[in-house]
């Protein structure tokens, strides 16, 4: 496991000098980073972030960075459902890698809001674990790893729309995609190469896909299940409209979109059953 030393970020205040290691500096921003294998305490870290910021502003967006290899289905599906579960807004945006497990975390950020830079990958799979002991213990375990394995399915055919046959044909072996490639099969809504930028690509219905330009604060969404691909109602902010303005889709999936505004919006971090991936090397 590698080490390293975290930076620490001084600021000066008229009551003097205040420091902070980065991570907290971060989070005061509404920045989360996910940058390690995905285990309980990970988890908790993160939790405890998305739970802190939603009380701090429930109306502020905040913003999940991601490089992770993935990590334990237990801990991602604690991660998972507390997305789900808080009243903000989360953008996920991965820079690096979001694999396996973390790639899960990518696509259940808010429609319109899921970002991947562009020589970032994204991996999916089926589940791993490894067990010992009887024959009625290890038809437990695999019957289990099965279960998790068509809830995780469930998790991805809502967030992507692609169906759960073909993820599970998908996902029978590693599944790499470029950042491209990840935005076709649904599990982002653009790739971006820089901060500057326009409004979240989100149609005013249906699943979220590359082509659409939603003007800048539209309303997150009707209701919890806009997570999920739905987004209505009508904006009250400056420019706000519920009318979706379609733009000439790319040629080819090659084709760059520009960054949608990455304001910071996120929080720092960081088995039994399993879904990782090794990193990447040069």
């Amino acid at each position: 496991m590698s080490t390293y030393t975290i930076p620490t970020v001084v600021e000066r205040t008229p009551l003097g000098e205040r420091a902070f290691d980065v991570f907290s500096r971060l989070l005061s921003e509404r920045i989360v980073f996910l940058g390690t294998e995905i285990d309980d305490g990970v988890a908790n870290v993160v939790m405890a972030q998305l739970l802190h910021l939603e009380s701090d502003a429930p109306d502020q967006e905040i913003g999940l960075y991601i490089n992770s290899p993935g990590g334990s289905i237990t801990a991602l599906m604690a991660v998972y459902d507390t997305l789900q579960f808080i009243r903000c807004d989360v953008s996920t945006i991965c820079m690096g890698q979001a694999a396996s497990a973390a790639a899960v975390l990518l696509a259940a950020g808010t429609p319109g809001k899921r970002f991947v830079l562009e020589h970032s990958r994204v991996l999916l799979h089926q589940p791993s674990g490894g067990a010992e002991g009887t024959i009625s213990d290890l038809t437990l375990q695999a019957q289990e790893i099965l279960r998790l394995r068509a809830e995780t399915e469930l998790v991805l055919a809502r967030h992507t729309g692609q169906s759960v046959e073909r993820l599970r044909a998908d996902t029978d072996r590693d599944r790499i995609f470029t950042a491209h490639q990840a935005v076709e099969y649904g599990l982002a809504d653009a790739v971006v190469t820089s901060r500057k930028l326009s409004a979240p690509l989100v149609p005013a219905h249906g699943r979220p896909r590359p082509g659409y330009l939603v003007r800048p604060n539209q309303p997150r969404r009707a209701g919890r299940s806009g997570r999920a691909g739905t987004v209505g109602g009508t904006g009250s902010g400056p420019g706000a409209s519920s009318t979706d303005t379609p733009l000439r889709r790319p040629r080819s999936s090659n084709d760059t979109v520009t960054s949608p505004s990455l304001t910071p919006t996120t929080a720092v971090c960081a088995s039994s059953h399993r879904m990782s991936s090794p990193r990447r090397t040069a």
